[in-house]
């Protein structure tokens, strides 16, 4: 209602009138029944709380191995989760969760001090599909690397029917970068929450993704129960607080509609999301909206098709299917989006059809579709499904080599893509991070970097990018060492890294084929005495160093190339020739009366 609470130290601040989950709404329809287990992986939770102990259920401390799950940490973490989730609403204390009347299943595998370990987690999954737990809440996890294990286990959890409700981690970081375990498990029974505060913008240090997490919910600053020795209620704030409102809202329509299944609820919690700026390019859908998603659990509408999903694929075809409720009589109205464009319908199919072959489609690399079903009758149409899709990126360049080349290091790799609008090339020094260097156009196959310093070792990896699809894998690396001296050996010459002078002419040697061919030395003659002496010259001279050596080495692989420019420079070597020898004579000869005299006489 925008009503004061209790902000930093104490102080009254004043929320925004309408921040919510809609949870009024959903109670005028529904406050939820015992049968529904949610498990709360945690550190435990106060069973003995007065707002909590009614709708209390056995559970198991996984990190003492008994079946004493009491809450020890300060925080009162679990507790104050488990109070979220399920509190005992309308009983005139404390507070209510979002679902009144639910089962809450304690599982210990946090301590004291917060943390805890991917076995124990895992085993507490394990033990929530064996003891018919229909949501899994998980305000816990880690920004390292993914575990196998505990990925098998959330598949076990979906396999069974589990929907696993995971946070989105407080860092203030784009889990579509950083991903945080396990709410970035490309997983069809999770969904990853951010965190909203009290005026509906993203908390601040809520972790986002726009294709990673799904919802957002209010998760600062939430009031939920305590433990008891620090206190009955309290307010904490994280992603850990909203996770738990998208679980109860979850328990709360597989109560109202025991033939819901986990896909059917997963896709009425994420369709039925408030959509609204402050969240765009945050995360997929929008804030939980419990109300809304009570509402089309309740009305005439059709159900949600569900498991969309691509069967079969090839160059000239990718064929759809999906599920949808026995007994469903009406017809299905299938989109399709190609690349970052809108969705589009595609094609209407009565009810006995679930599949559809579109033709339009392929997956050829640079290819990106996705696509997304609804059910349709004479009172509305549902939710939409699930997405579906395919993103093929172009694929990665091959047999990429560096060699110590005029001035710097020459690279040169094979184009295998056919759609890449450009290539990035990435460089590393040392053993430090791989930085971006430079973005290069399609079909190129090599580049000449300059930029290097004698006495150190730098990596390099190139790979394809594309519009719509986004970038290819690297291409495998390649390391070279530059000579600590002052200067490179290539295959024809030796120049000071970095620095003009010294060394043949790049394409007048790949031309001639070695760089004491006469004109070569003509040429390297002029620029040693004629460019290298003045300004001007000098930074034509450096340029050229930088921009010749890629066009020098497609030179040398082609004879066409080396005839046609053997034809081009034969004026610029007559011009330059008479430049250095011819024109100098002429003067001389005008300078002599003798030479002169005799010159006159012919």
């Amino acid at each position: 209602t925008g009503q004061n609470y209790s902000g930093s130290q104490n102080r009254p601040q004043r929320g925004t009138a309408g921040a919510d989950i809609g949870a009024p709404e959903a109670w005028d329809i529904h406050t939820g029944s015992n049968p529904i287990i949610v498990a709360v992986l945690d550190s435990g939770v106060d069973y003995l709380h007065p707002d909590l102990a009614a709708n209390m259920v056995g559970g198991w401390n996984f990190i003492a191995g008994h079946n004493d799950p009491m809450d020890d940490d300060p925080s009162s973490h679990g507790t104050h989760v488990a109070g979220i989730i399920g509190a005992v609403g309308n009983n005139g204390i404390g507070v209510s969760g979002v679902s009144w009347t639910v089962r809450l299943m304690p599982l210990k595998t946090l301590g004291g001090n917060g943390s805890g370990t991917i076995a124990d987690a895992v085993a507490a999954i394990d033990y929530a599909v064996a003891n018919e737990a229909r949501v899994i809440n998980a305000s816990y996890g880690q920004s390292s690397a993914p575990s196998t294990f505990e990925r098998q286990a959330i598949e076990r959890a979906g396999s069974a029917g589990i929907l696993f409700v995971a946070a989105a981690g407080n860092s203030g970081s784009n889990n579509d970068t950083t991903p945080f375990y396990p709410a970035s498990y490309p997983l069809p029974n999770i969904i990853s929450v951010a965190a909203t505060d009290a005026h509906d913008e993203l908390a601040s240090f809520s972790n986002y993704g726009a294709t990673s997490v799904h919802l957002a919910a209010p998760g600062q600053p939430i009031l939920s129960t305590l433990h008891r020795a620090r206190g009955e209620y309290g307010f904490l704030s994280g992603t850990s607080m909203a996770a738990p409102m998208v679980s109860g809202a979850a328990a709360l329509l597989m109560s109202f509609d025991p033939e819901l299944s986990m896909q059917e609820v997963r896709q009425l919690l994420l369709e039925s999301a408030y959509v609204y700026p402050a969240l765009t390019g945050k995360v997929i859908y929008g804030r939980l909206d419990a109300g809304e998603a009570l509402f089309f659990a309740s009305s005439d509408l059709p159900p949600a098709p569900t498991g969309l999903e691509i069967i079969s694929r090839s160059f000239d075809h990718l064929e759809i299917a999906w599920g949808i409720r026995p007994g469903f009589a009406g017809s299905f109205e299938l989109e399709r989006r190609i690349g970052s464009g809108n969705f589009e319908t595609l094609v209407t199919l009565p009810s006995t059809i679930l599949h559809y072959r579109d033709e339009g489609a392929s997956d050829r690399e640079g290819s990106a579709f996705s696509y997304r079903v609804r059910a349709t009758t004479g009172a509305g149409a549902s939710v939409w499904s699930n997405e579906a899709g395919i993103l093929i990126p172009p694929l990665e360049p091959q047999n990429l080599q560096a060699d110590l080349d005029q001035g710097g290091i020459l690279l040169s790799w094979e184009d295998h893509s056919q759609v890449e609008s450009g290539y990035e090339i990435e460089r590393r020094l040392g053993g430090g991070a791989f930085q971006k260097i430079v973005d290069l156009p399609e079909d190129s196959i090599d580049y000449f970097d300059g930029g290097v310093e004698g006495g150190k070792t730098y990596s390099y990896r190139v790979r394809a990018v594309h519009a719509l699809t986004g970038p290819s894998d690297y291409s495998q690396e390649v390391t070279v060492a530059v000579p600590g001296s002052s200067s490179l050996h290539g295959d024809s010459a030796s120049i000071p890294v970095g620095k003009g002078g010294g060394g043949g002419c790049f394409i007048a040697t790949a031309a001639f084929g070695s760089e004491l061919h006469p004109r070569v030395a003509v040429l390297r003659q002029f620029r040693d005495e004629v460019l290298l002496s003045n300004r001007w010259g000098r930074m034509f001279n450096e340029l050229y160093l930088r921009l010749s050596p890629p066009l020098a080495s497609r030179i040398a692989k082609s004879e066409t190339l080396r005839s046609v420019v053997r034809a081009a420079l034969t004026p610029v070597f007559f011009a330059v020739e008479w430049w250095m020898g011819g024109g100098e004579e002429e003067d001389r000869i005008n300078q002599s009366p003798r030479a002169s005299a005799a010159f006159s006489g012919e």
